[in-house]
Parts: structure tokens; sequence; C-alpha cells
């Protein structure tokens, strides 16, 4: 039988960066205080973000992101937390997620972001200018 399992090492502060970070990976996903995530049998879930299993490319659950007081860590049933969620995926939502708070950090500095490139090994190189108040 399988069963979500909460991927706590994975953790995510800021809910509109993650919805936004999904987005951008091509996911529109929900965002409310418990929403339930389909699964088979008994097992009942909740989520605070939940990305419909429709929206996944060989799912057969929903993906949820539950809140654990400090911040947002991935639900995944286990059979897709090894295949189409598995921990390649689960990096590249957070180097999506990350590269946005990076970005926003630099817009509310003030910075003009230029061009913006991920580059093969995950890194970010991007071009930003800020004026200097004296």
């Amino acid at each position: 039988m399988s069963a979500y399992k909460e991927f706590s090492q994975v953790q995510f502060a800021n809910a509109q960066l993650l919805v936004s970070a999904l987005a951008e990976l091509g996911y529109e996903a929900q965002v409310g205080e418990a929403i339930p995530l389909r699964a088979w049998g008994s097992q009942q879930r909740t989520a605070q973000i939940v990305v419909p299993r429709e929206q996944i490319k060989g799912a057969g659950y929903d993906l949820g992101f539950v809140w654990n007081g400090k911040a947002f860590v991935p639900v995944i049933e286990d059979y897709m937390a090894r295949t189409c969620l598995n921990e390649e995926w689960r990096q590249k939502l957070q180097a999506t997620y990350a590269k946005l708070a990076i970005l926003t950090f630099l817009a509310r500095k003030g910075a003009t972001i230029g061009q913006v490139q991920t580059l093969q090994d995950g890194s970010l190189a991007l071009s930003a200018t800020m004026e200097v108040q004296r």
C-alpha cells in the first residue's frame, strides 16, 4: 500500500515564493488551510499547498506541502518520490525557489535585474545594477 512521506530535509520558508517556483516549473498550485490530498484507501492527509495529480506526468497522487511551524515541506507519495518527483526533481524545485528568493531580495534592495541565466551545473549567473546612496 502506498503512503505519503514528508521530506523534512527539503524546506521552503515562503509560501508565495514556493508557489512561484512551482509555477515556473509548470504547475498551478492550490493554496488553502487544509486541502485534502487524494490517496488510496483510508489514508487522510491535508496540506496548505497542493499540486493536483493531473498536472504531474506519471503521478497517481497529489503533491502537497505542509507547514511544520518553520517552513513548508513536501509531502509526496512513496512511489512518486522515487520516480516523477525524485531527488533530481526536488533539487530542481529548490534551485528554482532559491533563484526567485535571490531575485526578490535584490529587487527589494532596489537592484535593477538584467539578464538571468541558470547554468548547466545549476548555478545562477545574473547581472544587476544598484545605485549607491551616500
